[in-house]
């Protein structure tokens, strides 16, 4: 068919309309192809993009995460008090006794999740730092911390996360809390004599289940667009072994 254009062109004989119509049709298939493909290789280039642009966001803050979970501190003297003190799928509230300070006085850190697309269910939500200083800091031990804090960061957008689902069993596992952005884990003798790994899916040092775990799980996961049905997501999975623990 083509090659029939090419003579009718060259002879100046003009084509038919049936031919024109045909010729017409496998050009809008071609074009259509091409286009295709086209955007195929720009929707992938734009998730790579963000995919990129998350990473390299959220990595500092883990980061400092790390750091300032990894050397927290009971900010009180009587024993049974742990580093952490509260825990639960969206929240982290720690003491970190950064390296540094006039009086030795940790600071109050809470990490928590806010404006959640699903409210208290979760969805797409916002990670938020608050730091508390002390408000009697030339205190040895036993610091005493205010309801307003000093500092309000935040971190970081669309972060996925859900409360965990347990069945019947009251152990939790870590199926159950993979969808947390937090979790924690302690070390206990199993019935082999080998350490067994426990999960902890919330945990209050004021309440009946304290933080006695031995490392803290950071489950991040974050949709890179704000697309609603997102193709791929940025992911990072971190233990961090408690120092004071």
């Amino acid at each position: 068919m083509l090659n029939r254009l090419r003579s009718a062109v060259a002879s100046d004989s003009g084509i038919s309309v049936p031919e024109l119509m045909i010729s017409t049709l496998i050009i809008g298939f071609v074009m259509a192809i091409v286009g295709s493909l086209m955007s195929g290789v720009l929707r992938d280039w734009g998730v790579q993009e963000s995919l990129a642009a998350v990473q390299e966001e959220s990595r500092p803050v883990v980061r400092d995460m790390l750091i300032q979970i990894r050397q927290s501190t009971s900010s009180l003297s009587a024993l049974g008090n742990n580093p952490v003190s509260e825990m639960s799928w969206d929240t982290l509230v720690f003491y970190s006794d950064r390296i540094g300070d006039d009086n030795d006085a940790p600071e109050k850190h809470v990490y928590e999740l806010v404006d959640c697309t699903n409210g208290t269910n979760g969805g797409q939500c916002s990670l938020q730092l608050s730091i508390y200083n002390p408000t009697n800091p030339t205190a040895l031990e036993n610091w005493d911390y205010g309801a307003t804090p000093d500092r309000v960061d935040m971190l970081l957008e669309n972060v996925i996360a859900e409360p965990p689902v347990n069945d019947s069993n009251p152990a939790w596992t870590e199926t159950e809390v993979a969808e947390s952005l937090f979790y924690m884990i302690r070390w206990e003798p199993g019935s082999s004599g080998n350490p067994e790994r426990v999960v902890s899916a919330a945990c209050d040092d004021l309440g009946s289940s304290p933080c006695d775990g031995n490392l803290v799980v950071i489950s991040l996961a974050i949709n890179p667009s704000n697309a609603r049905e997102y193709l791929s997501t940025f992911e990072l999975y971190e233990e961090v072994r408690l120092r004071n623990a």
